[in-house]
């Protein structure tokens, strides 16, 4: 067992001697003897200039704190840490540095409170047992300093909240212990509360709590020791039976986090899935409320910007912590720190500002900070625009009736800048579904009593691109009906029944339930053959794309049957066809034409069996047959009489003339594709000669001597293969601007079937990586590292293009740290480059899925049933059900198209089926009114 450490309570360790005070040093020194004083200063100045042009460059906060430091600047100093702390979360080394300098200076009652104010920003960033520790520590010396300002119940009310926050802390909690017990074992010894029976008894308690944490062995700060010392103080060293019982309890809860806290400390930083292990058994063993909240903590210091892990945090704070009076500000805090830490993410936003509505404060400044903060995506803005009008409109009704109408007004002005706003970024994907439209217009007619306005609304839905939405349609439906309005419900169902495409069913049950209801037998009579027509024609167009798709498939299928016959009758033949052709004699000027690898027995061909055509751009770049050439190995050279240094060194043939190639060169080799046309091998060697030394260059030609597109390029050294593959896109005046791709080169036979690998770029949320979109298409890739790199240490810049090297307008930049990366978010978001406002993004591909098909996407594709029968009519109308809507039932395609006598009816004779001339009549009618409607526009 470890003796218990002893604390100077009255002044913290010194760790640093050269602060200077105005223009002295601490010691007395002039600190003028450093010789990088003047280079010091004009880094000073340059790094002031780039923080205030961007305050969210992280790493250029880390240096000019750490400049001002060396020059002994304090003020400076402390403005600059100041500055730093109000854009991030400081980690613990910065903090403790920052006091380890504040503490050696606070001589006076005014400095100490300054500090201690410090600690208590410093402990809402990330948890620290060691900043908790140091708090206690100074707060004990500032009560022997200034026990008047500091009192007792002040000092014991921040160790109530470390032993809170870091008591528990498997390996951090047993120094914090130590230092709050020495205090009240100091005040026991002397002080007006010397031997008092309460003081012995407080003293007592810590030391229980203390015995009682589940703290590492190794990191208990001597528990066991004091317990002795104080027995022996106490009770003749008669060790208490309630302190082996505490000890006996500690025991057996640490054997149960054993081998999760064995885990976490054989797990590399920043040990997330270990955390998580360790924070799902806290959740299913139902531990209290401090325990779980550890666990969040510990597991937040070292991964400050997993999104889940703080959207777990606030969940079990908004359930749990909540539910404990007088414990909102806490559950609040966690969402306030979420939003330090994740400023992107908008469900962060909308639950601060739902715990902000909930603890009674205005949450207008939340959704106004989150319209600013960083947000890319159109969901993400509709979802705080969505929350911002809810919220205002419920301060509708705590207002008094005098004002209620002004807040009306408010809610409105809301409404119109979020769809401005939307429509300007976004258009209309910024809210597809007419979320907010059908959300005002609701709330105009229930709520408000404004008929109009509603009605107002949703003519301005379906003019702005909503007209094929059902949804909308049956809301406007819905508002008429419960006025009473039958006219209009009529004739917007009716419309609605010509206009809506993605879901046509429902509007035409709707039509028709409404007539039922309240229409004549004639109405009813005159809806059911406009949905009939409606109907036959929603089937027709199913029917034909079911017969395309069909008819598409067959001949697929028959192609890829009848190319493997083919290959395999004359595989042979063509393989010999061509191997004569690359035989035949040297061109006029003397040139030998490419002689390759013996052909495989089969041709190459792609998944679809279709034959490989040449894939050129506009410049005259190839990569046709590529991936073919690059699967048989390199060709053999082509002698050339101007250049004799670069012939192929394989004189052996294998009998029909054909050089072989050495696969031991394989190694050394990279594989080039989309070269363009007009690039020769000098020009390839010249690029890639800075990667190494080149042996050969092989561009492979045509029987004509014309470029294919594609090269080997064959180094001295395999250690020349990396830098070339680094070089993968690269693009140069020298290579006509064109990106090309680098490969390396594969050894295996042509018959052989290639090695699928996975995507070259990460497929999933990558922390670290930004995706960068709304680019010139002039601008180059230096220009957006030059742009991004101020924020942070880069990895690398992407820039996307086709393979004529134009730019896609978008752009991918990664950099070495998640934090660098989330303030250049933040920072660079919106921002003009090159003339264009940019948008930054965390890089986060959507996942791949199983695309419907193209018949699913237009609603207008084929329905089978289970046994494949195909059906004309949607499988939906075969038989009765409900669907959402105004509680319409599903009905028949018979039923639809027959006469009803009257509303009341449940039997009625089967009606005949409709006669030739009256499809040729409605599809007539149909097409009229459909050119009239062209005509129009």
């Amino acid at each position: 067992q470890q003796s218990a450490p002893k604390h100077n309570l009255d002044r913290p360790e010194r760790r640093y001697d050269r602060v200077k005070v105005g223009g002295t040093m601490a010691d007395g020194s002039s600190g003028s003897e450093d010789d990088g004083d003047e280079q010091r200063a004009e880094l000073i100045v340059q790094l002031r200039r780039s923080l205030k042009a961007n305050p969210y460059h992280y790493d250029s906060h880390i240096l000019f704190i750490k400049t001002l430091k060396e020059a002994a600047e304090l003020e400076q100093l402390r403005h600059a840490r100041t500055k730093m702390a109000e854009v991030y979360p400081l980690t613990e080394d910065l903090w403790l540095d920052w006091f380890a300098d504040e503490i050696e200076l606070a001589d006076s009652t005014r400095a100490r409170q300054k500090v201690a104010d410090l600690f208590a920003v410093a402990v809402e960033d990330y948890l620290s047992p060691a900043v908790w520790t140091l708090y206690c520590q100074f707060m004990a010396g500032a009560h022997s300093a200034d026990p008047d300002v500091f009192d007792l119940p002040t000092i014991r009310a921040v160790f109530d909240k470390a032993i809170t926050a870091s008591g528990q802390h498997y390996t951090g909690g047993g120094n914090l212990w130590a230092v709050i017990h020495e205090f009240e074992l100091r005040l026991f010894d002397s002080g007006p509360q010397a031997g008092s029976e309460l003081q012995q008894a407080r003293v007592h308690s810590i030391l229980k709590r203390w015995a009682a944490a589940p703290i590492d062995d190794e990191n208990d700060g001597g528990v066991w020791t004091a317990i002795e010392e104080w027995a022996a103080k106490v009770s003749g060293g008669t060790v208490s039976k309630e302190f082996v019982e505490a000890k006996a309890a500690s025991s057996s809860m640490r054997e149960k986090y054993a081998d999760l806290e064995a885990e976490i400390k054989a797990a590399a930083p920043p040990r997330l899935d270990a955390y998580v292990k360790l924070i799902t058994f806290e959740i299913e063993a139902e531990s209290s409320p401090d325990r779980v909240i550890l666990a969040y903590e510990r597991t937040l210091a070292e991964n400050a910007l997993a999104v889940e892990i703080w959207h777990g945090y606030g969940e079990f704070s908004d359930r749990a912590i909540v539910k404990v009076p007088g414990l909102i500000d806490a559950a609040l805090r966690v969402h306030h720190r979420a939003i330090r830490n994740c400023p992107w993410v908008a469900a962060f936003w909308v639950n601060l500002a739902h715990m902000t509505e909930r603890s009674g404060q205005p949450a207008k400044s939340v959704y106004e900070q989150a319209l600013v903060a960083g947000l890319t995506a159109a969901p993400d803005f509709l979802e705080i625009w969505a929350n911002y009008a809810e919220h205002v409109h419920r301060l509708i009704s705590t207002e008094p009736e005098a004002k209620q109408e002004r807040g009306v007004n408010e809610w409105r002005v809301v409404l119109d800048r979020a769809a401005a706003h939307l429509n300007q970024i976004f258009g209309r994907i910024g809210d597809p579904t007419a979320r907010l439209g059908l959300y005002r217009a609701r709330l105009e007619a229930t709520k408000h009593r404004d008929i109009e306005a509603a009605r107002a609304v949703h003519d301005a839905l379906v003019k702005e691109g909503h007209a094929s939405q059902a949804h909308v349609w049956l809301a406007q439906a819905r508002l008429e009906q419960s006025l009473g309005t039958e006219d209009t419900c009529r004739r917007i169902l009716t419309e609605a029944v010509q206009k809506v495409s993605d879901d046509p069913e429902s509007v035409c049950q709707a039509l028709l339930t409404f007539e039922r209801d309240v229409g004549s037998l004639d109405e009813y009579d005159e809806a059911a053959r406009k949905v009939a027509a409606r109907l036959r024609i929603v089937s027709d167009r199913r029917a034909q794309a079911a017969q395309k798709h069909q008819a598409s498939s067959t001949t697929v299928k028959r192609g890829a049957e009848k190319k493997k016959t083919a290959d395999k009758k004359g595989g042979d033949a063509k393989a010999g066809s061509r191997k004569e052709k690359r035989k035949r004699g040297a061109d006029e000027d003397g040139a030998i034409r490419t002689l390759e690898v013996s052909a495989p027995k089969k041709p190459l061909t792609n998944p679809r069996g279709e034959k490989r055509k040449r894939a050129s751009d506009e410049d005259g770049g190839a990569v046709e047959d590529a991936d073919a050439q690059a699967a048989i190995g390199p060709t053999a050279p082509k002698k050339r009489a101007t250049d004799s240094k670069k012939v192929n060194k394989a004189a052996e043939g294998d009998g029909d003339g054909a050089p072989v190639i050495d696969p031991s060169t394989y190694p050394r080799t990279v594989f080039l594709k989309n070269l363009s046309f007009s690039v020769a091998e000098p020009q390839i060697e010249e690029v890639f000669s800075a990667c190494g030394n080149i042996e050969e260059v092989r561009l492979v030609r045509t029987s004509m001597g014309k470029s294919k597109g594609f090269a080997y390029v064959q180094f001295e050294s395999e250690a020349s293969v990396e830098s070339a593959l680094a070089m993968d896109r690269h693009s140069s005046a020298k290579l006509d601007f064109r990106p090309v791709y680098v490969n390396k080169c594969e050894v295996r036979n042509a018959d052989e079937p290639a090695v699928p690998t996975g995507p070259k770029y990460a497929s999933t949320l990558e922390r670290n990586k930004l995706y960068v979109s709304g680019l010139s298409y002039s601008l180059t890739e230096q220009e957006i590292r030059d742009f991004f790199e101020p924020f942070g240490e880069l990895v690398g810049v992407r820039l996307a293009t086709s393979r004529s090297g134009q730019s896609k307008g978008y752009a991918f930049v990664e950099y070495k740290d998640e934090k660098v990366a989330a303030a250049a978010l933040i920072g660079g978001n919106n921002q003009v480059l090159k003339g264009r406002e940019i948008k930054v993004a965390l890089s986060d591909p959507p996942k791949k899925e199983d695309r419907p098909s193209a018949s699913a996407l237009s609603g207008v594709g084929p329905t089978s049933s289970s046994s494949g029968e195909f059906r004309p009519v949607p499988r939906a109308l075969h038989r009765e059900r409900k669907r959402p809507g105004l509680g319409f039932t599903k009905i028949s395609a018979a039923e639809a198209a027959k006469p009803a006598t009257t509303p009341a009816t449940t039997s009625q004779p089967a009606a005949s089926a409709p006669s030739d001339d009256t499809e040729a009549s409605a599809a007539k009618k149909n097409n009229a009114f459909f050119a009239s409607l062209f005509k129009k526009a």
